[in-house]
């Protein structure tokens, strides 16, 4: 097992640590860096997040494209604003409910199923769960300053645009690519800028001719629309 003491480094006071692809197994040593604000462990095999109790002021995590299970030993990073999990083995959204100023939350491609776990005080601005096999949008009332939401490649059936309209900042919402039939509550809320649709069954019947400039909506059809 590779963890990161093996790596033989020598200066614990750096800010920012890039430890990518360096075929790590475990995160063993991280717990050394104190002062890390910043902390890439990308396109590695690590199992198992852990050793972070002593950061306390790191703000950005990246733990892409490893072998995560759960989402656990995060409670300590109280001013953590950025955490991507791109491309691991996470089923469930869990353990978030101490990381109060978290703005970017990235699980895209993983095994989660069900949205939940997002009812605490929070700051996301940008939440991707793309890529997983989500059948229902829910729980995420709680989102109140989300602006950037990204539900792609999932196996949504229904979509409420009701729901949304009480998102006062929301500018972004992809969800093509899911088994949505239905787009008939389809509004375009002032200050959208782009909601991506294509690749679902359904059509959209909409008077474009009403549709704001700034306002890009792809249907299944999307090269219409480039």
């Amino acid at each position: 097992m590779k963890t990161i003491d093996d790596l033989n480094l020598t200066d614990f006071s750096v800010k920012t640590l890039y430890l990518s692809s360096q075929e790590l197994d475990s995160m063993k040593g991280i717990e050394k860096f104190r002062s890390l604000r910043s902390l890439y462990l990308f396109d590695n095999k690590i199992k198992r997040i852990e050793g972070l109790e002593q950061l306390s002021k790191l703000e950005k995590l990246d733990l892409r494209n490893n072998e995560i299970e759960k989402i656990e030993n995060l409670c300590d990073l109280r001013r953590l604003k950025y955490l991507d999990l791109t491309k691991n083995k996470i089923q469930k959204i869990e353990n978030l409910q101490n990381l109060k100023k978290l703005e970017s939350l990235i699980l895209k491609s993983n095994q989660i199923i069900i949205i939940e776990n997002l009812d605490f005080k929070n700051k996301i601005s940008y939440l991707n769960l793309s890529g997983n096999s989500i059948s229902v949008i829910e729980n995420i009332n709680n989102l109140k300053q989300i602006r950037d939401l990204s539900l792609a490649y999932n196996n949504i059936q229904e979509f409420d645009f009701d729901d949304f309209l009480t998102f006062k900042n929301i500018i972004h919402i992809d969800i093509s690519n899911n088994k949505i039939q239905d787009f008939s509550s389809l509004k375009i809320k002032k200050g959208f800028r782009r909601i991506d649709i294509w690749e679902n069954p359904g059509t959209v019947e909409i008077d474009y001719s009403k549709v704001k400039y700034s306002v890009v909506i792809l249907n299944r059809f999307k090269d219409e629309w480039r």
